[in-house]
């Protein structure tokens, strides 16, 4: 079997040279019998996410018989894309690239010192302010305490 292509005729020619329907194989190998058509004809559209595709892949070519490896290769190939055609690099060239990275790097560090600066000032400025002594300070005192004379002495 070629890796690019996958083959779902073997699958099917393969189940009913072993006198399985499609019902059978879902009793079986649970797999339900709208996928192992889809299977069989290459729909991979009618299929689950590939994740579910697979472990159904695998479980049905195990049931028949099969080696599932070579039909797992063939269905990733056929249903993800040549990875050369999902990155694709940046038409910037590398040295305007780095100078606009510098730019923007030196741009962060230039805007967290000056919120920091800012900060510092904020609080030195406004919040603890400096004062000169004793100059809007309240001062504990101590007073002599004058005790009245006794009640029968007033009288």
């Amino acid at each position: 079997m070629k890796h690019d292509e996958f083959s779902g005729e073997e699958l099917r020619e393969r189940r009913v040279a072993l006198g399985f329907s499609q019902t059978d194989v879902f009793e079986h190998a649970h797999i339900p019998v709208e996928y192992v058509d889809a299977l069989e004809k290459g729909n991979f559209k009618a299929l689950p996410a590939p994740c579910y595709a697979l472990g159904f892949l695998k479980t049905y070519c195990r049931f028949i018989g099969f080696e599932p490896e070579p039909f797992l290769a063939a269905y990733s190939e056929s249903v993800q894309p040549p990875q050369r055609t999902l990155f694709r690099r940046p038409t910037v060239s590398l040295p305007a690239m780095t100078f606009s990275r510098r730019m923007s790097n030196m741009l962060t560090w230039a805007a967290v010192c000056a919120v920091i600066a800012l900060c510092w000032f904020t609080y030195t400025v406004v919040v603890q302010p400096q004062s000169d002594g004793a100059e809007g300070r309240a001062e504990a005192v101590t007073r002599d305490l004058v005790v009245p004379p006794p009640v029968s002495e007033l009288e």
